[in-house]
């Protein structure tokens, strides 16, 4: 009986040691824990009974070693779990949720390739200290316990009885949207667990084929076919954490206007705040949101879990002769919308990996400038009527990465006292709208004088990034609907009737259905209809969001439509006019012309994908394509195919055009370390390059493989990359000859 009651007073007394270790990683410091506990004694009990419940699965092994090593692995997950709460705290304004697992892959990208300060020696000493604990433990104890069964089961038990009691209901608050507020009331993984059983109990609805077919033909005998007099065009732009002037001048004693020209057109059109999903981040969700007119609660986070075809925004304009894309020059892996945009029913989405051009940056990331320009070429290429969504990276966060007032001569629009590092991050973000706005001035010009009648809705996914610590200082809340405001605007360069009009973000679509005079779809309609009575959910609505969610899609089949897209091309359809080809030595060099040459492409020849797009010259049949690949070679994207006889045939048809030979001469080559050196200008920029010497050919390796003679490399600047050595012994023979195909 002693050793029973002592193993469970070491596995309460541990339970409370992983409670403090996981909040207090995740709040800063031990003492922000105890003073929870005070404030909040029963969701700390239910903290430590998780804990607990975990603790005591560990008794069912006899050995010490066993219950050490599983007691550390618990802690260092806690340690793990509790920094990843602080960072999104600081940088997200959530905790950790159990949606997260799906954005692993994501969330590395995301923490390598923007400016997040996080301390990764922390994380190692915090992962070596445990491991060389854990190995201590495995070569010092050797003592055997009795097996605990049945607390064993007990433990087993309040795992599977307490998560279900953790709910926004029972912590006297059901506003779901506040998770930061939440995580610090009730702990991180109370809320974690809460945020599951409140999108569980959201579709608990009544779910037949005969509920939702009944359902569905009500909605369409309440529906109006739409007969505009001329359809529009229709620009979606999702502007990353925008705000306006007059949402920061409450808390910054500003020397300017910030954005005067938003200011101003908000004033001449429809516009107000959006209420939107997440705060400080979740750009999935309102995007999600405003395109299917669903609610993003029902699935936590649905484009991490990947969507089902669904019959969104685009495929209801698709229906009525729209060619749908999809506009982002950054990264399209994230939030998995390679997937989900196709799912949604775009025809096209491009994207930074599909591109070979280099497009202007402000700051870190592509301009807004850059994006509307690649609107206008949208507009101006397609015959028919364009439903164009952009989504613009300009504004993202972090914003420490730079000081704008050194890189760009940018001001300090306010003359608040902030901390040196709270001035820089406003100061530049300040500048950066501000740049957002005068590139909305420029594009809302080119509209005005644009031939075809062009709606634009304008929206912001989520207040800014800035950080709890900027937003400490400046004295602004971010929790209740001040966090989750965020700006937005529908204009037409026909006419406009100023109306203030504040919506929820899955009621956006709708309003531009109904701008465009185009709302005549059951689902948008119902949605309209709801935002009109002031209403925020009906019994319809969740039916439907279920069916199309994760049922059968009833409704679908009730009304004869298609979700999603079979047709969606990556980038843009790909079209293959014909190659160039030059003989070289002894190789046939290929430089296919596609019809958009800025796409990006990888030579297939006979099936296989090439770095360097040449064959034999006495080479038999071809099979080219072009194939668009993605970092890892897999393919995005291909292009139509042509083949050839052999590669005299595709010689002797492309007269070997366009190729220009070039001269380097052998000497002012800078050096790159390891015996490396570089061309002292960009020569190989074109398509395609191979360097002779003396009328031998070269082999061309990527440059991590450049390790002997006789081979070079070439980057996509176009620098030439060679051995040092070669320089030494080639120096005699005077010149290189560097000839490139496809110019």
């Amino acid at each position: 009986m002693k050793a029973r009651i002592r193993a469970a007073a070491l596995a309460a007394v541990w339970a409370l040691w992983l409670t403090l270790v996981l909040e207090g990683y995740a709040r800063g410091s031990a003492g922000a824990v105890l003073r929870w506990a005070m404030e909040a004694p029963g969701m700390f009990g239910m903290a430590w009974g998780l804990a607990l419940g975990a603790g005591l699965i560990g008794l069912i092994f006899a050995s010490l070693r066993a219950r050490c090593v599983y007691a550390l692995l618990l802690t260092w997950g806690s340690a793990m779990i509790g920094l990843v709460c602080r960072y999104k705290m600081r940088y997200r304004l959530e905790p950790a949720l159990l949606s997260d697992v799906h954005l692993l892959s994501d969330a590395w990208k995301t923490v390598s390739m923007l400016d997040f300060q996080i301390d990764v020696n922390q994380i190692l000493r915090i992962s070596a200290a445990f491991a060389l604990t854990a190995l201590a433990c495995l070569f010092v104890l050797r003592r055997r316990h009795q097996r605990r069964p049945a607390m064993a089961a007990c433990g087993l038990a309040l795992l599977l009885i307490l998560p279900g009691l953790c709910t926004f209901e029972r912590s006297g608050d059901i506003t779901r949207y506040d998770l930061a507020n939440h995580a610090l009331n009730e702990g991180m993984v109370y809320t974690a667990l809460a945020v599951e059983n409140q999108r569980k109990s959201l579709m608990r609805v009544d779910y037949t084929e005969e509920a939702v077919q009944q359902t569905y033909r009500k909605l369409a005998a309440r529906t109006t076919p739409a007969q505009p007099d001329e359809k529009p065009n229709i620009i979606l732009i999702l502007s990353e954490s925008f705000s306006s002037g007059a949402q920061l001048s409450p808390w910054l004693s500003l020397t300017r206007d910030l954005t005067p020209f938003f200011d101003s057109l908000s004033q001449s059109c429809q516009s107000g705040m959006m209420f939107v999903p997440k705060a400080g981040g979740g750009t999935s969700e309102t995007e999600f949101e405003v395109l299917s007119g669903m609610k993003s609660q029902y699935a936590a986070n649905p484009y991490s879990l990947g969507l089902p075809d669904l019959y969104a925004l685009p495929g209801v304009l698709r229906s009525k002769g729209y060619h749908a894309s999809a506009i982002h020059w950054y990264a399209g892996v994230y939030y998995n919308r390679y997937h989900n945009l196709r799912s949604m029913g775009f025809d096209t989405f491009c994207t930074a990996d599909t591109i070979r051009v280099e497009k202007e940056a402000c700051g870190m990331f592509v301009s807004d400038q850059e994006h509307y320009a690649s609107v206008m070429e949208q507009l101006r290429d397609t015959p028919e009527r364009d439903f164009v969504f952009v989504l613009t990276m300009q504004n993202h966060g972090g914003y420490a990465y730079d000081d704008f007032t050194a890189a760009y001569g940018a001001d300090v629009p306010f003359t608040n006292a902030f901390s040196p590092e709270t001035t820089k991050v406003l100061s530049n973000y300040c500048w950066l709208i501000t740049q957002s706005d005068q590139a909305l001035r420029a594009f809302i010009g080119e509209l005005e004088a644009f031939e075809e009648p062009t709606i634009v809705a304008f929206f912001s996914d989520h207040i800014a990034p800035l950080g709890e610590q900027v937003y400490a200082e400046m004295g602004k809340s971010t929790s209740g609907d001040a966090g989750h405001l965020a700006p937005y605007f529908i204009w037409s360069n026909g006419d406009n009737t100023p109306a203030a009009v504040n919506l929820q973000a899955w009621q956006l679509g709708a309003q531009v259905l109904s701008a465009a005079g185009l709302l005549d779809d059951p689902f948008f309609t119902h949605v309209e209809s709801l935002r009109q009575r002031g209403e925020s959910a009906s019994a319809a609505h969740d039916l439907l969001s279920y069916d199309a969610l994760f049922g059968r899609q009833y409704a679908y089949d009730e009304a004869g439509v298609i979700p999603g897209n079979e047709a969606f091309a990556i980038g843009g359809e790909m079209v293959l006019e014909g190659v160039d080809a030059a003989l070289i030595a002894d190789a046939v060099y290929l430089c296919p012309r596609l019809g958009n040459p800025d796409q990006v492409w990888k030579l297939s020849i006979n099936g296989q994908l090439t770095d360097v797009p040449c064959v034999p010259a006495d080479y038999g049949d071809l099979t080219l394509l072009c194939v668009m690949p993605n970092g890892a070679r897999e393919p995005l994207n291909h292009s139509n195919v042509l083949t050839f006889d052999s590669a005299q045939e595709l010689l002797e048809k492309s007269g070997q055009a366009r190729v220009r030979t070039r001269t380097i001469a052998l000497w002012d080559w800078q050096p790159m370390g390891s015996g490396i050196v570089r061309s002292p200008f960009p020569a190989a920029t074109g398509a395609a390059a191979a360097l002779t010497m003396d009328g031998e050919r070269w082999d061309w390796q990527p440059l991590y493989a450049l390790k002997k003679s006789g081979q070079f490399s070439t980057d996509e600047a176009g620098y030439v990359y060679l051995l040092e050595q070669d320089l030494i012994q080639r120096l005699l023979h005077g010149e290189a000859l560097l000839h490139v195909i496809g110019e």
